[in-house]
């Protein structure tokens, strides 16, 4: 895992050398193509200010460029400045358009109508289809792995009603609806609500399967050039083959741009997990536990297709019952992910994850303490529908891949679990 680490942090810095520099600039001001390259790149890695001027500088010898026009008004509505983005696009609209800027002009005037709303909203459905190994995680051991996490119960049968591997196929669903009220109508100031519900169902054995509904809500702030979301949220997990669930969690997260290409955060959270006994599992709450988590990380742009994200992570999870001190443990964690668009419409995540676990008191099984070293891997891809059809806008195909690797100081805990995915989303905004 050190090697990686080591080998993606070489890799990462040498991909943001491709990109345009503003000496580059300075050297032919009026070279078209290289001012428009700029003003993409400027935009894309948030700073629309430099990226207005070298469109303009475009402008000045091409008025007549329709791109460019559009790349302006996109610009403009990403300061902020609405009433000139419309005038813009209002003027490319009553032009003889080809096809694709047309249908991009279309977007962008209902993009700004939605915005002149103080409520604006995304709905998303999608349906999918998910194959695992070793799903129930630590076989040996009689605990599970839930959707969310991993739970440390002990099943009402002598901690053996899963003691082989279990592999697993199932289909997903979900849908969920996403809404932000804007405080004071284009200020930086905003209450956001969520709702989802998700199942997985039709699998071989049944672990898999379960129902979940949550909802989330907060606010996002700017104060002392901070962006500021405290945040609460509840879920339950209703499964066949593992106790009720219910998780409540209060979040902070304040982050910081400190240059066009980099952002700084950090992330607060208290979490608890509250497991519902019933006949099948009478001493489910055992294993109720409460978490709090700290972490700090960097956002960081590598030219104009690329973001790295680094982070590190501390969790303290303390069970709720004495009787059940096993549970309690702390651990830490760093994460490095690369994200990048590899053609058009086409974006690709590779993420790694390295870590330990230290419990606090001896296991009630093998009575001594327990110590993980855990290892997550994963790749996403996703592809935009309106590339293979204008019709498919809103649509997405997402193949996902993800292993995570345990090894612990006792043998029954040892674990190495893979999850192959495939969805179909689609988002609509209103």
């Amino acid at each position: 895992m050190k090697k990686t680490l080591l080998a993606l942090s070489l890799i990462l810095p040498s991909t943001a050398m491709a990109e345009i520099s503003y000496q580059d600039i300075l050297k032919d001001p009026d070279n078209v193509a290289l001012n428009r390259e700029y003003a993409s790149e400027r935009l894309q890695q948030g700073d629309p200010k430099a990226a207005l001027a070298a469109i303009e500088r475009v402008l000045v010898q091409q008025p007549t460029n329709l791109p460019a026009r559009l790349l302006r008004a996109r610009i403009l509505m990403a300061m902020g400045s609405d009433l000139q983005a419309r005038g813009e696009l209002e003027a490319l609209a009553i032009l003889p358009l080809n096809e694709e800027i047309s249908q991009e002009v279309s977007k962008m005037l209902a993009a700004l109508d939605r915005r002149q709303s103080r409520w604006t909203s995304m709905a998303n459905i999608s349906f999918g289809y998910l194959d695992g190994d070793n799903v129930n995680s630590f076989p040996n051991s009689g605990q599970a792995e839930l959707p969310q996490g991993t739970s440390d119960f002990v099943s009402s049968n002598g901690a053996r009603e899963f003691d082989t591997p279990v592999s697993d196929e199932a289909l997903t669903s979900s849908i969920s609806l996403y809404t932000e009220y804007d405080l004071m109508n284009q200020a930086a100031d905003k209450l956001f609500f969520s709702l989802n519900a998700s199942e997985v169902f039709d699998s071989d054995t049944e672990f898999m399967e379960y129902t979940s509904f949550g909802f989330s809500a907060g606010a996002k702030l700017n104060r002392f050039g901070l962006s500021i979301i405290p945040s609460v949220s509840y879920a339950e997990i209703d499964s066949n083959t593992q106790p009720d669930t219910v998780f409540e969690n209060i979040g902070l997260n304040i982050s910081k741009s400190i240059s066009a290409k980099t952002t700084l955060y950090t992330t607060l959270s208290a979490n608890r997990r509250d497991y519902k006994t019933s006949a099948d599992y009478p001493s489910a709450d055992n294993s109720d536990t409460e978490t709090l988590s700290a972490s700090i990380g960097a956002s960081i742009a590598l030219g104009n297709r690329w973001r790295a994200n680094l982070s590190a992570s501390m969790q303290e999870v303390e069970a709720d019952l004495a009787a059940a001190q096993y549970n309690s443990k702390d651990a830490q964690y760093i994460s490095l992910s690369l994200q990048g668009m590899i053609a058009a419409g086409q974006i690709v995540t590779f993420a790694v994850r390295s870590g330990e676990s230290d419990h606090d008191a001896p296991d009630s099984g093998a009575q001594r303490i327990r110590e993980d070293d855990i290892s997550a891997y994963s790749v996403n891809y996703q592809l935009m529908g309106e590339v293979l059809h204008p019709a498919l806008s809103g649509f997405r195909l997402i193949a996902g891949y993800a292993k995570t690797e345990t090894e612990s100081n006792i043998l029954q805990f040892d674990n190495d679990k893979k999850t192959k995915s495939l969805m179909v989303s689609y988002s609509k905004p209103f």
